[in-house]
């Protein structure tokens, strides 16, 4: 059976911290959350605060739009996260990320 998933890269902070919460709130689906630095525990309970949501839903990834490496391994480790569910499908994505370099 299909499995979709929602997928918000990054969620520690401002808009997309809140996105995060009202997704785990208003949906069933499981919710892959990125964050680039700090304690993925106290993301999570951060995250999940307050709400009546079941933890298990919410699966966060470390991950640093800025290295290539990072990429990689978020990439391999949502791959294996979902590897029991043979025909799991991003239902809804929000890449909110953003790099910024400075002009020269």
């Amino acid at each position: 059976m299909p499995s979709p998933f929602i997928l918000v890269c990054p969620s520690s902070q401002g808009l997309s911290f809140a996105l995060t919460r009202h997704l785990l709130k208003t949906t069933t689906l499981p919710v892959y959350a990125t964050h680039r630095s700090g304690e993925p525990e106290t993301l999570k309970q951060k995250l999940i605060s307050q709400l009546d949501v079941d933890p298990a839903r919410l699966n966060l990834l470390p991950l640093d739009l800025s290295s290539e490496s990072s990429i990689s391994h978020a990439a391999e480790s949502l791959a294996a996260s979902l590897k029991s569910h043979d025909e799991s499908f991003i239902h809804t994505a929000f890449p909110t990320g953003g790099i910024l370099h400075a002009e020269k």
